[in-house]
């Protein structure tokens, strides 16, 4: 096959990610595969490894548009992307991220080259772009969301082919790979954008706050980035757990990190697919999640692979956190549980056999 892959810039999201495990596993299994960038950043390297046989190409326009004419340079976009097509010829494109599905849409309109669109929103935080989907998203020939509950959402548009495929996990490389932050306790950690309000980690230093004192040998650590760090840094202040509570920053592979903690913890409000749930259930890492729409209730089977939780409870939370930490057989069970049920299910063989499918089910 010879797929192109359409996608904003690879940067350190969890799209990019799946595009280039995707891209990896395919230029690896012989087929021609092609990242096209519409937005990517000059002087700044694609986050995510890539394989030297895939082709890279930057469609990104430099010149600048003031806002009146900021429909030429989609329109501009579009014709890039459409003479790119004609092209190369591909098997099938593979459009990422919702604004660019649309542009994606209208280029390969009336195109003989089947296209997938891959949403990877919470359908339920934007009504006003779900009105331009419902219009748009069934002129591609399908769409790949990751949860059932999305599919939900979806399925009040007519004519849509909607796909379900969830994420794959990484691949874990820990041989001579340097350690980037060492617990020194027990630890029970989280990782995520510093965004309280889809993340709550706000929620989670007040439940760990409410058992701190009677755990002094355990530390909870929050790796990530984002604008509420000071809201965070001064909660953990109030708190007075400055010294049993570190941001250490962003880490470029959470993966080959956390499995050297204890308890990991999904504290978010809301998911478009929670990756570093996957992630941390597959490296057997106890797990602990708030019951968010979308993707945790259909990673979790609560008490035998991890531990689901009231979203936004931070009562249930604290007690939960507390029933992991006084129980190693409990923790052992979840893990070791997790570890087998994860590492089989989403596994990059398990997910591109869907995508696969979803390819040959579309070839005119």
């Amino acid at each position: 096959m010879k797929i192109i892959f359409l996608i904003g810039a690879m940067s350190s999201g969890g799209a990019e990610r799946v595009v280039s495990e995707l891209s990896n596993y395919w230029v690896e299994n012989n087929h021609d595969v092609s990242i096209v960038s519409t937005h990517r950043i000059e002087g700044k390297n694609d986050f995510y490894q890539l394989d030297s046989r895939i082709k890279r190409i930057d469609l990104t326009i430099k010149k600048e548009f003031k806002i009146a004419n900021k429909i030429l340079k989609l329109f501009t976009l579009a014709r890039s992307i459409r003479n790119l097509i004609k092209k190369e010829n591909p098997t099938v494109v593979i459009s990422f991220i919702s604004t660019l599905n649309i542009l994606s849409i209208i280029s390969l309109f009336a195109s003989k080259v089947p296209l997938i669109i891959s949403d990877r929103d919470n359908p339920t935080l934007d009504r006003v772009s779900f009105r331009k989907k419902k219009f748009f998203y069934p002129l591609s020939n399908a769409l790949v969301i990751q949860t059932q509950e999305v599919k939900k959402f979806y399925e009040s548009i007519e004519k849509l082919n909607i796909n379900v495929i969830s994420n794959p996990i990484p691949p874990i490389v820990l041989n001579n790979e340097k350690i980037m932050f060492e617990f020194n306790n027990k630890t029970i950690c989280s990782v995520g954008r510093f965004k309280l309000e889809y993340k709550g980690f706000d929620l989670l230093v007040e439940a760990f706050s409410l058992i701190a004192k009677d755990y002094p040998d355990w530390d909870l650590v929050i790796f990530g980035e984002g604008p509420d760090r000071d809201i965070l840094e001064k909660l953990i202040v109030k708190k007075n757990l400055q010294n049993r509570i570190s941001l250490p920053g962003r880490i470029d592979n959470p993966r080959n990190t956390i499995i050297h903690a204890d308890i990991f913890v999904l504290s978010s409000l809301t998911e478009g697919f929670p990756n570093v749930l996957l992630e941390a259930m597959s490296v057997g890492l106890p797990s602990i999640s708030f019951d968010c729409n979308y993707g945790p209730s259909e990673i979790i089977t609560h008490n035998k692979n991890a531990l689901l939780v009231p979203a936004s409870n931070v009562t249930v939370l604290s007690s939960e956190i507390k029933r992991l930490i006084e129980d190693e057989s409990l923790r052992n069970s979840l893990g070791k549980n997790a570890k087998v049920e994860i590492s089989q299910k989403y596994s990059i063989n398990s997910i591109v056999q869907e995508w696969e499918k979803v390819i040959l089910s579309i070839q005119k």
